[in-house]
């Protein structure tokens, strides 16, 4: 019968057990349906179990009384004397389950040994191969604190020597006045803390048997002693199973159903008789059952009342009492390791002897242990198993708690954090409101012009900084205004700057022409626009580029600014720049807008005002660099001698032809900027107030002109546009500054 098999038919004999017995045989046929050979298999049980009389109902005490008296009176004692190989037996030390362990002394070395005999009346092909298994096991394990095997060997008596019986036995360490480990420590009066270090030796010898692939099953007080210098040995391997694979060939296999160890130290997977299920964490448990034994004095479980069939049902369903509540010293980490080590699920365990040893040790340091950070879940978890309607209820109400919680925190959320500035007033003032609309600032306000437009983002601060999100504004107008420089601040006081630029900051450009036909200084910059952007990759965070825009409208500065307030860049153009973006592909700003200066517009013919030439242009900012005026790129000699004037100028164009000035039938002209695609920009010229009356270009990189597209309305409207003449000076294009005089 397979495994599988097994598990089914047991538990179909265990629910008719549970029947009376005239009522057994109708409802195993409902359980088993058209399967004949499993309801023969439980009919099998059945019949066995009656035959077996009151076996199975009698006390685990019981027949342990019943076991004792048999293995001590069945004649198969050896008897003082006796010579078996070069052992001369002189008592008997106890009896095991396959046979009798006597000690004695053995001839060469002089020394006492403990003997093990295998028994007589159970000489079956099975013990014979697992009596053998032990010797081979035992003899692979050397350590300090399990028993030492001497010799194995197979005894015949002289006179059996033709056709007689050989009688398997093997030698191994005698321990003088060896106690269990429980004696031991309660004879010693061991305090909490010895007892510990006791134990962390057995479990050091175990860890060293799994290593060797050697699993012992049986793991006891009874099985582990300690001589009289305080040394544990761990003993009894007579059940121990390899899991190395060359021995397993030649090693027996527990059968499916086989019980094999003592009930009360035994796994919950030991306890279903399935040894494919049993490995090195079975021993784990038993160490844990042991353990409890150790500081508390009693059983974790204790089935000496109970049936087999009831002492397994405890032990796979049954938790021990709490250590702490037998002794309070124990709550705590102690509680916590024995119950982790004999949780019913071996996935919840130590995962091996080492884990468990590693621990104890940790608690006998002071450190913090593995066993506490699991033990709360565990216990949940069982918790949540053994009520699940109260589970259930309470599952639901605590997701109707997060979900209420959830959308109070989302609603408190939206209404305190704040979100985005807001533009109202003509946009002469701005509010900072939260994701829900609330507002809780405000800066700006009051009457102005229309360019008086305010400024203002919340931008993420540079985690070096600080970190955390601040606002980044500028207004002109109303009580709290900053009068036109850019302000840093904190979100919750916007009044008080963390940095700020000042009104005179950029207000000493760079000479111009001595041909100026009129005096003009820039007196009062004010911040027109700000971007947030990477300008050098090479410094660690973003910049802040900056549009200072003279009061009296001829003049504008570029800024590049750190997060610190510190300048970086600085380029000056004599004309407004009405629309910039940043083309981080490229590494370049670019700029559109229109060029003053009347003196040498003339010279082109340009009309003076109030329609200036439309320009577009691209600088490459350089860190620490002040580039004058972007202006002097290509122009005539007539500028300042700045040999660093217009050096970062990539390209400077200007839109011709002079058409597009005449105010009565272009109108005056108005500029925006694309976001920049990886390889083009598109920059767009139009009527101020029709965007769709006009054009725009794509430009690459170096600034050449690759596609131009006029809209409907420009063509229909302007009169002196044909689209189909070839005529440059009829058509709109863009060429370097300076352009070709008329």
């Amino acid at each position: 019968m397979d495994a599988s098999r097994y598990q089914r038919a047991r538990a179909l004999f265990h629910g008719a057990c549970d029947l009376p017995a005239r009522e057994r045989e109708a409802w195993l046929a409902g359980q088993c349906r058209n399967d004949v050979d499993l309801l023969d298999d439980v009919r099998s049980l059945l019949a066995d179990a009656e035959s077996a009389g009151s076996f199975l109902a009698t006390p685990m005490d019981g027949i342990a009384d019943l076991l004792a008296h048999s293995l001590t009176t069945d004649g198969e004692e050896e008897p003082a004397g006796r010579r078996i190989g070069q052992y001369t037996i002189e008592c008997v030390i106890a009896h095991g389950g396959m046979g009798v362990v006597y000690q004695a002394m053995q001839e060469s070395p002089h020394r006492p040994v403990a003997l093990k005999v295998m028994r007589r009346g159970i000489l079956s092909r099975q013990s014979l191969r697992r009596f053998r298994d032990e010797a081979e096991i035992l003899a692979r394990l050397r350590h300090p604190n399990i028993a030492q095997i001497y010799e194995a060997g197979a005894h015949v008596e002289e006179s059996m020597r033709e056709g007689g019986e050989a009688i398997p036995y093997f030698a191994m360490e005698y321990i003088p006045e060896a106690r269990t480990i429980t004696e031991y420590a309660r004879q010693a009066d061991l305090s909490i803390p010895q007892r510990l270090e006791l134990f962390v030796k057995v479990c050091d010898a175990i860890h060293h048997g799994h290593q060797k692939g050697v699993i012992h099953r049986d793991l006891k007080p009874a099985n582990i002693l300690v001589d009289p210098a305080g040394e544990p040995k761990v003993i009894d391997f007579g059940v121990a199973r390899t899991t190395n694979s060359d021995i397993a060939v030649t090693t027996q296999q527990t059968q499916v159903g086989q019980l094999v160890g003592t009930l009360q130290y035994m796994s919950p997977e030991q306890c279903d008789g399935d040894s494919t299920n049993i490995d090195s964490r079975s021993d784990v448990y038993s160490l844990g059952a042991v353990l409890y034994e150790l500081l508390s004095g009693v059983p974790a479980l204790d089935p000496r009342s109970s049936t087999i069939y009831q002492a397994t049902v405890m032990v796979r369903e049954m938790e021990p009492r709490p250590l702490s509540s037998l002794d309070r010293r124990f709550r705590g980490d102690l509680e916590a390791i024995v119950t982790r080590s004999m949780a019913k699920n071996r996935d919840h365990r130590y995962q091996s002897a080492e884990a468990l040893k590693n621990d104890i040790e940790r608690h006998l340091h002071g450190d913090a242990l593995d066993a506490r950070r699991r033990s709360a879940w565990i216990g949940v978890t069982r918790w949540m198993a053994r009520h699940p309607i109260a589970t259930t209820a309470v599952g639901a109400v605590s997701v109707a708690v997060i979900i209420l919680a959830t959308a109070l925190g989302v609603v408190w959320y939206g209404l305190t954090r704040p979100s985005h500035f807001r533009l109202i007033n003509e946009g002469r003032e701005a509010q900072l409101v939260t994701s829900l609309g609330k507002v809780i600032g405000s800066i700006g306000g009051g009457d102005g012009a229309a360019q008086n437009t305010a400024v203002a983002k919340i931008i993420e601060r540079p985690a070096r900084l600080g970190g955390g999100r601040v606002a980044l504004f500028a207004v002109s107008t109303g009580e709290n205004s900053t009068r036109g420089q850019l302000w840093m601040t904190e979100l919750d006081d916007l009044m008080r700057p963390i940095w700020q630029t000042q009104p005179d900051s950029p207000s000493h450009p760079p000479d111009l022409p001595e041909d100026w036909d009129r005096p003009w200084k820039p007196v009062s910059f004010a911040v027109a626009h700000f971007l947030v952007v990477d300008v050098f990759p090479e410094l660690p965070d973003s910049e802040i580029v900056v549009l200072h825009r003279d009061t009296e409208g001829h003049a504008q500065a570029i800024r590049v600014y750190d997060f610190g307030g510190d300048v970086l860049f600085e380029a000056w153009h004599l004309g407004q720049l009405n629309a910039w973006h940043w083309w981080a592909d490229a590494g370049l700003l670019i700029c559109t807008g229109d060029r003053h200066g009347t003196a040498e517009l003339e010279k082109f013919d340009f009309p003076i005002g109030p329609v200036w030439p439309g320009i577009v242009c691209a600088i490459k900012p350089v860190q620490g660099a002040s580039m004058g005026w972007i202006n002097r790129h290509g122009s005539s000699e007539a500028w300042p001698d700045d040999p660093d004037a217009g050096r970062l100028v990539q390209w400077y164009k200007v839109l011709m032809p002079l058409e597009c000035y005449q105010k009565e039938r272009m109108g005056v002209l108005s500029y925006s900027i694309t976001a920049p695609h990886q390889k083009y920009v598109a920059v767009d010229f139009y009527k101020q107030g029709n965007s769709e009356l006009g054009f725009f270009f794509w430009l690459d990189r170096d600034g050449a002109v690759v596609k131009r597209v006029e809209r409907d309305a420009f063509r229909a409207d302007l009169q002196w546009w044909d689209p189909s003449s070839n005529d440059l000076g009829r058509q709109p294009y863009l060429v370097d500054w300076p352009p070709p005089r008329n």
